[in-house]
């Protein structure tokens, strides 16, 4: 969402006749009205909306990393570039280009963002550093494929270095209960996989930009032989509650017990799911320890969990890490 509570509030109040306790009490109403599964930004945002405010009108110059969406036209923020991976070269049209990523974080969070052509020089001449501040001017935003966005500058955006001070976000995960589970949270959650959904495990991007690949073309690249990438959700249950969980690339490869490549050639390059969806069986109910975001999947309006880490638990190693812990205290 744009902005923090506090400031929503504050805006409301400002534009209306309503007092701010009045206000805090209705969005607690609407949080309640969607049983907790929008958060008190979300609800004061309906109500805003509700209200006839266009908030979106008066966002703040400089946006945090956890109120950037996919989707957004002007985004101006800054952080600290805390990783630079190498710079590609790639061709389109008989033209060759350039593209260099970036992870850039804040107190809020981290988000990917992606340099091209002339933009890469920032990195190759050495202006642009791990470790540095960066300002971020008139960028815009894309769905990154795997639950989150992708940052990029536009025609008129700009990137520059920045004085301020930012305090990179600790990364602190807390271990929660599935039915603890709100919105934004950033958790830890243990527990067995009961289901798997039978849709398509695979989606395809570019080689050369990691873009998703339509009709067997990419926007930055035209025609592309697309590669393949895993994607599998599922239900997992801790005993208390139960969540829909999103597993990309990696995360995907651990929950199955296998790599990108073998999957997608027993399964006859994406033909024949069967073999997968066999394997998929054998693992429902094995255990994992799970770390990710919370949010609410906007199709279904439901609460799931994207998996940014994944661990599958050992039985016997855990009992015996127990027994060795009660000895050591004896």
């Amino acid at each position: 969402m744009y902005g923090s509570l506090g400031e929503i509030v504050s805006r409301i109040v400002e534009n209306t006749d309503l007092e701010k306790t009045k206000v805090e009490n209705m969005i607690k109403e609407k949080e309640s009205e969607f049983s907790g599964l929008i958060s008190p930004e979300g609800a004061a945002h309906i109500i805003a909306k509700e209200l006839g405010l266009n908030l979106l009108q008066r966002m703040p110059k400089d946006l945090k990393v956890e109120n950037i969406l996919s989707g957004m036209n002007t985004v101006n923020m800054t952080g600290k570039v805390l990783r630079i991976f190498e710079p590609r070269e790639f061709e389109k049209n008989g033209k060759k280009g350039k593209v260099v990523n970036l992870i850039l974080a804040d107190e809020t969070g981290q988000i990917r963002m992606s340099l091209w052509n002339e933009q890469v020089k920032a990195v190759e001449e050495g202006q642009l550093e791990q470790g540095k501040v960066i300002e971020i001017i008139n960028g815009y935003t894309k769905d990154d494929g795997m639950g989150g966005c992708e940052l990029r500058l536009g025609r008129s955006g700009q990137l520059k270095l920045s004085d301020k001070d930012i305090k990179v976000q600790s990364g602190a995960v807390h271990s929660m209960k599935i039915r603890d589970l709100s919105p934004g949270a950033n958790a830890e959650v243990r527990g067995a996989m009961v289901q798997f959904f039978e849709s398509n495990p695979f989606y395809y991007v570019c080689p050369k930009c990691e873009n998703r690949v339509t009709e067997g073309k990419c926007e930055e690249h035209g025609e592309v032989k697309p590669k393949p990438v895993l994607v599998i959700s599922g239900i997992i249950d801790d005993g208390y509650g139960n969540i829909r969980v999103v597993f990309f690339r990696e995360q995907a490869e651990k929950v199955l017990g296998m790599d990108t490549k073998k999957a997608y050639k027993i399964t006859e390059e994406g033909k024949d799911l069967k073999p997968l969806r066999e394997n998929l069986e054998e693992r429902l109910g094995l255990e994992f320890r799970l770390r990710g975001r919370a949010k609410v999947n906007k199709f279904f309006e439901r609460l799931e969990l994207v998996a940014n880490q994944i661990e599958e638990i050992d039985p016997e190693k855990e009992a015996k890490a127990i027994l060795n812990n009660l000895k050591e205290k004896n």
